[in-house]
């Protein structure tokens, strides 16, 4: 029997690794990793944001099906991925520092051990959210405000998360919960018996509502550039307008710097596996959720269809049993195909996964995004669901009746603008209605998810509340 390791970076796209070509030296322990492993060159989220792309994950289903973003949670009558490894005797866990990701949202089922690691006062009020309804009040009216609702039995929580909110105290190890998550990880290698499953998701590369927007150690936050720089250009979570290269290019070293910081934590796992004598074992899969875009294109962030926010990494170290020989593939394939990866490894059945093993051929990959039907989120706004399909090197973005075609030829992103005359468009169109037409369409947004205090915080602070 194999172990098997899973290994996300929220927000991390493909072309900001050194292993995919980056000219920054951004992940020098996952390009060792890659010289034994198989690397998919043109790997593609089946989602541009976490919820749904992690529940397709976790089901083998694509959004269209699960529509956990509109549910509100991840409910649907598929066996998920650690209930087919518990199934076939694996003792399974998850460590996660999404709050997405977490038994409030439905990714328990079949799991053992769930570590979500937390940042915050338990007890203690959601502090983002009492300020921003209070921003009508003058300055100090917001605070005499604020220590008033805290004069109650959890004061010291209230203060305590006023002061993480205000200066960013009590973080663990001054980052977003990578340290935490590493050692939460090893522990459980530590307890498990043979043979295991492990989910470990970091957020370190995912923007924060902070200065210089990514928690990190400060000789990680400045590795690729001075700081008298980010100050100078005006570094910015969401700008108004289109975004200054220069700022554009400071970003992008900030956004590196997380990068780097990630790959270390990941070089522990994989060392702490080495030492144990389990390395050669273990399936270890390096992916992520979505990509990011850092002002291309005008966008900023995720959510959008873009080649930054969907093409991913996806290296996968196979175990000695099977037999898959390490190298590059430059076919595209949909990073959901894992869930029929590991259940083929371990023989498990998954008759219902909608995307074949990642080491098998995808003729077409299909990436959606619904969250603009997330009423319950910041997200929403009664938008139709947008999808992009690719078929061969073209590339289709479909958002009810507005479609664009691009070439997607050995390119980082799309190659120049839409094409407006293409032979090939109408069948695009009409495999592209043939999916659509396949998916469960009943489905009604929820206007309100219930979550506990610390969730609240977290996803505020991540800019979906």
């Amino acid at each position: 029997m194999v172990n098997v390791c899973i290994v996300v970076l929220d927000a991390v796209r493909a072309a900001n690794l050194s292993c995919y070509g980056h000219s920054r030296p951004t992940t020098p322990n996952i390009d060792s990793v890659a010289d034994e492993s198989v690397v998919f060159e043109r790997a593609i989220s089946p989602a541009p944001v976490t919820l749904d792309s992690t529940a397709s994950l976790f089901t083998g289903l694509y959004p269209g099906d699960h529509r956990a973003g509109q549910r509100g949670t991840l409910d649907v009558d598929v066996p998920h991925l650690p209930e087919l490894l518990a199934d076939a005797g694996h003792e399974t866990g998850a460590v996660t520092t999404n709050p997405f990701v977490t038994p409030g949202f439905g990714f328990d089922q079949g799991v053992d051990r769930f570590d979500a690691v937390e940042h915050r006062f338990e007890r203690g009020m959601n502090v983002r959210k009492f300020f921003n309804e209070h921003k009508h009040l003058p300055s100090h009216r917001r605070y005499l405000s604020f220590l008033r609702a805290s004069l109650d039995r959890n004061f010291l929580s209230h203060v305590g998360n006023g002061l993480q909110f205000r200066f960013e105290l009590f973080g663990a190890d001054d980052d977003n919960g990578a340290t935490e998550t590493t050692r939460a990880a090893t522990r459980f290698f530590d307890d498990a018996s043979e043979p295991w499953f492990l989910y470990a998701h970091y957020s370190e590369a995912h923007m924060k509502d902070v200065r210089h927007l990514y928690k990190l150690p400060r000789a990680d936050r400045y590795r690729f550039v001075d700081e008298d720089r980010v100050d100078d250009v005006g570094v910015q979570q969401h700008p108004d307008g289109e975004y200054p290269a220069d700022s554009m290019d400071v970003h992008e070293r900030l956004y590196d710097g997380s990068i780097r910081y990630l790959d270390r934590h990941v070089g522990r796992l994989v060392d702490d596996l080495k030492e144990r004598g389990e390395w050669d074992d273990t399936l270890f899969a390096i992916t992520a959720d979505h990509g990011e875009c850092l002002g291309e294109y005008g966008a900023m962030g995720h959510g959008h269809l873009y080649e930054p926010g969907v093409r991913v990494p996806l290296v996968v170290k196979p175990p000695a049993e099977m037999d898959e020989d390490p190298g590059r593939r430059d076919g595209r394939v949909n990073t959901l195909g894992l869930y029929a990866t590991v259940a083929e490894l371990v023989g498990a059945d998954a008759d219902h996964a909608q995307v074949p093993s990642v080491f098998a051929d995808h003729e077409h990959v299909l990436t959606q995004d619904y969250s603009g039907s997330w009423s319950w989120s910041r997200y929403g706004d009664d938008t139709a669901g947008q999808h992009a399909l690719y078929v061969d090197d073209l590339k289709l973005i479909r958002q009810g009746e507005s479609v664009e075609l691009y070439d997607t030829t050995e390119e980082e992103f799309e190659a120049g603008p839409p094409l407006s005359d293409h032979p090939r468009r109408e069948e695009l169109v009409e495999t592209m209605d043939a999916y659509l037409d396949s998916f469960d369409e009943s489905t009604e947004s929820i206007d309100r998810i219930d979550v506990d205090e610390s969730a609240s915080q977290r996803l505020e602070d991540l800019g979906y509340l």
